[in-house]
């Protein structure tokens, strides 16, 4: 008798593509938001400085692009997957557009709606590819980037603790 095989290593998120439970929560937290808390959040967004806001876009978007092409997961499953997201997505555009299009900060005009919006894009994407981040250094850190402005404001996919590194 041959030794049963291990089961398959699966992604951390929901096998249907019909829901996705952290997207749908972090999805209606965000339509909830005072405009308070959207400064709030565009002021920490604003705070993580374009350097590091651009290098967490480019590590999501190259995990993005390995979804599309099929190195993480079926094809077929990762594209059931974005449409679920964009459904999600949706919502949240709808939301935005209630968020004035600018707004004053430290003495400069900030495009609160567009700024609003991107870091809304960041987190979704994030998100949606949120268990083929943990367990690397480097795209674990644009998850956090991209959950930095949320924090507190809706609930957001853990990100385990890393171990000390020893010298």
């Amino acid at each position: 008798m041959s030794p049963a095989k291990p089961p398959r290593s699966e992604p951390l998120f929901a096998k249907e593509a019909q829901s996705d439970p952290a997207m749908v929560a972090f999805i209606d937290a965000i339509i909830g938001l005072s405009l308070a808390q959207w400064n709030e959040v565009v002021s920490r967004y604003d705070r993580l400085g374009k350097p590091a806001r651009d290098a967490a876009v480019n590590e999501l978007a190259s995990v993005l692009f390995d979804g599309r092409m099929g190195r993480l997961d079926r094809p077929e499953r990762f594209t059931a997957r974005e449409g679920v997201a964009r459904e999600q997505r949706d919502r949240a555009t709808a939301a935005l557009q209630a968020i004035p299009l600018e707004r004053e900060l430290d003495g400069r005009t900030i495009p609160l709606r567009a700024s609003a919006a991107f870091a809304t894009l960041h987190a979704w994407q994030a998100i949606q590819v949120h268990g083929w981040l943990i367990g690397h250094e480097k795209t674990e850190k644009a998850a956090r980037t991209a959950y930095a402005p949320f924090e507190g404001m809706a609930p957001l996919p853990l990100i385990p603790a890393r171990a000390a590194k020893h010298e």
